[in-house]
């Protein structure tokens, strides 16, 4: 489910086709620039309700990264 909310996040963002965007694929290979990144990230707070520290935004490198994260961000917020 998180999956594909990031994926129809990237899709809009980006006007890319659906098929290109999987678990395993890599942001850099997805994206034209670095705003684009930003524009990701910033839907992808917006919509989960979460921030995103710059490390961890270094640290993201595949969209299985962004799903990783926000699993755990969710998972401590249903523990508190």
């Amino acid at each position: 489910m998180i999956f594909e909310k990031i994926k129809e996040i990237i899709v809009e963002t980006l006007n890319i086709d659906e098929n290109t965007v999987l678990l395993d694929s890599e942001i850099k290979d997805l994206t034209v620039d670095s705003l684009e990144v930003y524009d990701i990230l910033t839907s992808i707070e917006e919509e989960f309700d979460i921030a995103v520290p710059e490390d961890t935004v270094d640290e993201i490198k595949t969209v299985r990264d962004i799903v990783n994260y926000i699993e755990k961000c969710v998972d401590s917020e249903e523990e508190e």
